[in-house]
């Protein structure tokens, strides 16, 4: 039977859309999303047009928060206008958000309820500016899918705008700052992601780096991408809270953990903030105002990232740096080399102190990675450090076959080298062709590796697992350069992993390679099983995924 490739974007998402909910992983939600409904049950943050239209009176103030250009054209009649352009994203004094606000009428006795004509981001950042300001947030509300919801429900719009409203009496009297990350908060957040998780609100072209807003691309190290066009249904509406949930899961946003949004300039950073504070109930969620303007203007040049986890790879300078005769003299080297490549190659030159296990005891392993634990140990792999791998130069698929075993093994940051041993050499780092001696040192100047007791741990999520019922449907990917002899069931994708690389075998930029991930028809919102007759290949395709930021990806073996 012939191979499908899908490369409609479409289909595979239609039937993603319609996976039952009842799985495994989502059944430990309903724990804590009962308690959280259950809470703001009092509080529904969001109306539709059938209630603004029985509510509507003097105790409703509406607020259209759009850009000027929308609103001179059409508005709902009566609705105030809150133009955010011409403050959004800086953080203004209490004295000066409490006369605007007072001018718009905003008073603690009335009811809010805020739209926007382009998206919504302009509501749910006026809404956010009202609850971190102090107003009741049982008194705010949005109207859910803007001007075009209340539109196709034959609300009528006007270009006329009403009287100046009487003026409100809200006062500044105490920011609730449980609201706001600032710039310290998401530096040290970026940096310890078991602890605070990072949401990226912008468009895939951005958080991979193939559009920029100021002077660089990409994304926060450790920022998890979920758009804010991923939140709307076709009508423009929230999607419902069963599949935001089941979205915020998948992506590994923990309810136990603290989330912090951003964006280009704290506008949309505010989408994803309301759907996790206000309609699925996360304890805390808190806004980087200043988001990429802020993080980017600093002196300090801090980092930004293109990949999802661009620490997949290591180059030969920080590989020299990190492990070389220096720091394993006084001992705070925490870098095992493990050279892949035969015996013949690595005789003839290899890294100084790496380690040789060919990739054939990988493969031998493949269904036992266990077993080959006390292997590792004898070779002086050690389990609680980075272990750096050399093959041919960039991706191959001895390398993400070995990454995929150690990954299983418990091992805690695996990386592929960037490089030959031949670019290494051109570099001017140097070469060694005696063996690595692993054994004890008998001197502070003995610079042997030793040998290590190597105990293996559950990793779950690793790429080497059994299949599980994930909270998306299975998807199959076949990286190898020719289909599988054996069609997995289901939709099936082929696309050979060597056609996302360069000529030497790195990944192509991350935008590119989400671009072309995206046309055949991966999707973040599936469980990607990849499969090849070659194992090493299907590792090949699941590494470059992971690299991508994927959530759910395994080998099928």
């Amino acid at each position: 039977m012939s191979m499908t490739n899908i490369t409609r974007r479409g289909a595979l998402r239609l039937a993603t859309a319609g996976a039952s909910l009842a799985t495994p992983a989502l059944s430990s939600l309903w724990a804590w999303s009962t308690t959280a409904v259950a809470a703001s049950a009092a509080h529904e943050p969001l109306v539709d047009a059938d209630w603004l239209r029985r509510q509507r009176s003097d105790q409703v103030l509406l607020i259209d928060a759009s850009p000027a250009p929308f609103v001179r054209r059409q508005r709902i009649e009566g609705a105030v206008h809150a133009d955010l352009f011409s403050f959004g994203g800086r953080d203004v004094a209490d004295d000066v958000w409490q006369q605007r606000l007072q001018r718009w009428g905003v008073d603690p006795s009335r009811t809010v309820v805020i739209y926007d004509q382009d998206g919504m981001m302009w509501a749910t950042r006026l809404f956010f500016d009202l609850a971190y300001l102090g107003f009741p947030i049982e008194r705010l509300r949005l109207l859910d899918g803007g001007l075009a919801a209340w539109r196709a429900a034959g609300g009528t719009v006007t270009a006329e705008a009403p009287p100046a409203p009487a003026p409100g009496r809200f006062v500044v009297s105490g920011r609730r700052e449980e609201l706001h990350a600032r710039l310290p908060e998401m530096l040290q957040a970026s940096g310890e992601p078991a602890r605070v998780t990072l949401v990226d609100a912008l468009e895939p072209s951005h958080y991979f780096g193939g559009a920029r807003f100021f002077d660089r691309a990409g994304h926060l190290p450790n920022a998890r991408s979920w758009p804010r066009q991923e939140l709307f249904d076709a009508t423009g509406r929230f999607k419902a809270r069963d599949e935001l949930r089941r979205m915020a899961t998948h992506l590994g946003l923990d309810p136990a953990r603290p989330v912090y949004t951003y964006c280009g300039g704290g506008i949309a950073a505010t989408l994803p903030f309301f759907v996790l504070k206000f309609l699925l109930g996360y304890p805390d969620v808190r806004v980087h105002i200043g988001s990429l303007l802020e993080w980017q203007r600093d002196d300090r040049g801090l980092p930004m990232w293109t990949y999802a986890r661009p620490l997949l790879m290591r180059d030969a300078d920080w590989v020299q740096g990190w492990g070389g005769a220096l720091l394993r003299s006084v001992g705070m080297s925490q870098l095992s080399v493990v050279d892949l490549r035969p015996a013949a190659d690595y005789a003839q030159g290899h890294l100084p102190y790496a380690l040789h296990l060919p990739a054939e005891r990988f493969r031998e392993h493949l269904r036992d990675p266990a077993a080959l634990a006390p292997a590792l140990g004898a070779a002086g792999v050690d389990p609680q450090h980075e272990v750096v791998l050399v093959s041919g130069g960039g991706l191959t698929g001895d390398a993400a076959l070995a990454y995929a075993v150690l990954e299983s093994l418990g091992q805690p940051r695996i990386s592929i080298l960037k490089e030959s041993v031949d670019e290494w050499a051109l570099r001017g780092h140097p070469l060694a062709k005696e063996p690595t001696v692993v054994g004890q040192r008998r001197s502070p100047q003995d610079l042997v590796v030793p040998e290590r007791s190597y105990v293996a741990r559950a990793t779950p999520g690793a790429l080497l697992r059994p299949a599980t019922d994930g909270l998306y449907p299975r998807l199959a990917l076949a990286p190898g350069r020719q289909a599988p002899a054996r069609r997995p069931q289901g939709a099936v994708v082929h696309l050979p992993y060597a056609d996302l690389l360069e000529a030497d075998g790195r990944p192509m930029a991350a935008h590119a390679l989400w671009t072309r991930l995206d046309k055949a028809g991966l999707t973040r919102w599936a469980a990607v099983d990849c499969t090849a007759d070659d194992p090493a290949d299907a590792a090949a395709g699941a590494w470059l995924l992971r690299l991508m930021g994927f959530p759910d990806v395994r080998i099928a073996v």
